[in-house]
Formats: structure tokens, C-alpha cells, sequence
């Protein structure tokens, strides 16, 4: 029981250390935070390495990591990894590993873990903006790889989602990587009335999302 409530005081104590650092403004400040999350989770791994979610919590340190190195993206990947490998429904290392591919531009592999997603889990312990930005990637992975999108589905998400909005459910996300694949979209054709197009530009601007772009193209685009 000596044990466990150690364990127990140094995942709180990493989790702490990310909190503190994600509202930090001071550069130092913030790399000390995230190393020290760093030397606790790797800590917790050392001491119970069958533990998933110890080796989520290490991947998400690693995230944090203010260095965009190869080194820092190895190590993401290796930890998130091995918490889906401990456990294959694993959603937030499923989610956090389709974050950082993305971030890459790995989109083929982004895709598969977004699509993965138990939308079901993240509804059940109130975080539906999970969900959403889950159902947001799925498909920019799908548009950025060139690949159809199946416009009944992606509008009954621009349906839900303004719904969501409407009700203000709390961390709703601006939907910001969608009005980007817009943006380059656009860019590729010069076309705003093709679809899928059409459909993300009339999504965004019922959002209000727009406002938040300095692209002409598609601010005009009514």
C-alpha cells in the first residue's frame, strides 16, 4: 500500500507540474515544469513499466517539451505507443499519438487513430470537445491525403457541432486545423463553390469561426 500511495503522489505531482506549465508565460519557467514532469513519469515508468497509463502520462510530458526535435518526437511516439500496446483502447494515448502525427504531418497515420476513437468514452466522462476535435482531424487527415469525403457524414458534424456551440457546452474547440485545410484547399483550386468546400466555408462562417482568418478568398466567399 507504501508503494501505491508513492506512485500515486508522483503522478499527482507530474500532473500538477503540466497544469502549472500550460499557464505559465515564462519560457524558463515553463521548460523547468515540463522536465521535472518528465523526470517524475519517467520515474513512475521505471517503477511499474506494465502501467499504461504511467507511460501516457511520460508521452504527454514529452508533448509538452518546448525542444521540436526528432529526439523529443521519438520519445512521444515510444511512450504513447507503449501505453496502446499495454492497452489498445487506451483513447487518450490513441488521441494524444494522433495529435503529434498530425503535428508531423503524418496523416495517414493521424487518420487511422482519430477514426479509432471511442466517441462513446469521451462523451461519458464530459469531454465532448474531445469527440469533436477528433471528428474535426478525421476528416482534414482525409482532405490533406486527397481522399473522398462522405458529405452526409461531414455535415452531420458541422450539424452537431453548431448545435454544441449553441448550447455552449464548455470546451467547445474552435474547429482552427479545419479552417486551415479551407485555406489550402482554396489555395489548390481557387474554387470555393466545389465540394467539400463549399460545405467547410458555409460551416465556418455559421461558426464565426472565420473571423479568426485573414485569408481574402474565402472571407469574401458568402
Amino acid at each position: 500500500m507504501a508503494i501505491d500511495a508513492e506512485l500515486d503522489a508522483l503522478y499527482s505531482d507530474a500532473e500538477r507540474l503540466l497544469d502549472d506549465e500550460s499557464v505559465a508565460d515564462d519560457d524558463h519557467v515553463k521548460r523547468t515544469l515540463v522536465d521535472t514532469a518528465i523526470e517524475k513519469a519517467t520515474e513512475l515508468v521505471h517503477r511499474s513499466p506494465d502501467n499504461p497509463d504511467f507511460h501516457h502520462l511520460l508521452g504527454l510530458a514529452w508533448y509538452h517539451h518546448p525542444d521540436k526535435t526528432d529526439a523529443r518526437l521519438d520519445q512521444i511516439r515510444s511512450a504513447f505507443q507503449r501505453a496502446l500496446s499495454l492497452d489498445p483502447q487506451h483513447q487518450f494515448a490513441n488521441q494524444y499519438l494522433g495529435y503529434i502525427n498530425f503535428d508531423v504531418a503524418d496523416y495517414a497515420d493521424a487518420y487511422e487513430r482519430f477514426a479509432s476513437t471511442n466517441h462513446e468514452f469521451f462523451f461519458s466522462i464530459d469531454q465532448k470537445w474531445r469527440s469533436l476535435k477528433a471528428t474535426e482531424l478525421a476528416f482534414v487527415c482525409q482532405l490533406r491525403l486527397g481522399r473522398d469525403i462522405d458529405l452526409d457524414k461531414l455535415n452531420q458534424f458541422f450539424a452537431f457541432y453548431l448545435a454544441e456551440e449553441r448550447e455552449q457546452v464548455p470546451n467547445t474547440v474552435i474547429p482552427i486545423e479545419l479552417r486551415r485545410c479551407a485555406e489550402w484547399l482554396f489555395d489548390q483550386t481557387g474554387n470555393v463553390d466545389d465540394e467539400p468546400l463549399r460545405s467547410i466555408v458555409d460551416f465556418l462562417h455559421a461558426s464565426g469561426d472565420l473571423q479568426l482568418s485573414g485569408h481574402a478568398g474565402l472571407k469574401a466567399a458568402r
